[in-house]
């Protein structure tokens, strides 16, 4: 990226482009980069937008939606201010205050037959029609090298619903501990997930003996559900 200085440069876990073509278990992928850099100017670029969002991730989906050109987006996090642009060079300088997201691609691999690189998730994933329990789907996953698959934020929740629409089935969370606190649920990865987040449907978490969970009964999103129904499942398949 010419003179830009990258600083905790991380890969955006949602991917944010529709630029993604399959060939059998080999796909090229977009995603977004995160970078910041010293203080300058932008240069050798074609600025296309100007408009304000609340916080990056909202620019960079201005910058998805924008009817103009956009491969990259500058975002001041003072005036909040979002900037898309459309490279002439790769060459960037950026001023203060700004977060920098830039658009690349790579071919993405998927290792097991049946399962197809999904770009919001960055991982490849496969949906199983087969009625089992939380545990039997846990087991087939592990099977595949994989898991059940976790969809912990509403980013990941909306590009669900719109991939797999009338899914319902078995994901990767359930209830590890009750206590005076509350139930407490954590995701197959590790990570935990409370009980108070807006991710579950209306009324749930609604009964402690209900510890696994699945996704679609309140149209796409969290409800708890006794483990031993029988439900399809879809596992993800980290690259």
């Amino acid at each position: 990226m010419g003179n830009i200085k990258q600083l905790g440069v991380f890969l955006l876990a949602v991917l944010l482009t529709s630029e993604l073509g399959m060939y059998g278990n080999i796909a090229m992928a977009s995603w977004w980069i995160q970078g910041t850099g010293p203080a300058g100017s932008i240069s050798d670029y074609n600025h296309t937008f100007t408009t304000r969002t609340p916080t990056d991730m909202s620019c960079v989906i201005a910058c998805k939606r924008s009817p103009f050109p956009c491969s990259m987006v500058s975002y001041n996090t003072t005036i909040q201010e979002c900037q898309g642009y459309e490279p002439i060079q790769q060459q960037l300088k950026e001023p203060d205050n700004n977060t920098i997201w830039t658009l690349v691609e790579r071919p993405i691999f998927c290792r097991v037959p049946g399962y197809d690189f999904h770009p919001a998730f960055h991982t490849c994933i496969r949906m199983y029609n087969v009625k089992v329990t939380w545990s039997e789907a846990e087991s087939l996953c592990r099977k595949d090298t994989a898991y059940l698959i976790v969809v912990d934020s509403w980013v990941k929740m909306d590009a669900f619903s719109n991939t797999f629409p009338g899914f319902y089935g078995w994901i990767g969370l359930r209830e590890y501990v009750t206590t005076v606190d509350g139930r407490n649920f954590e995701w197959i990865n590790g990570q935990y997930q409370t009980e108070n987040s807006s991710l579950w449907g209306p009324g749930d978490p609604s009964s402690s003996i209900e510890q696994c969970v699945d996704i679609g009964y309140h149209q796409g999103r969290l409800n708890d559900n006794y483990c031993g129904v029988k439900l399809d499942y879809i596992c993800q398949q980290d690259l």
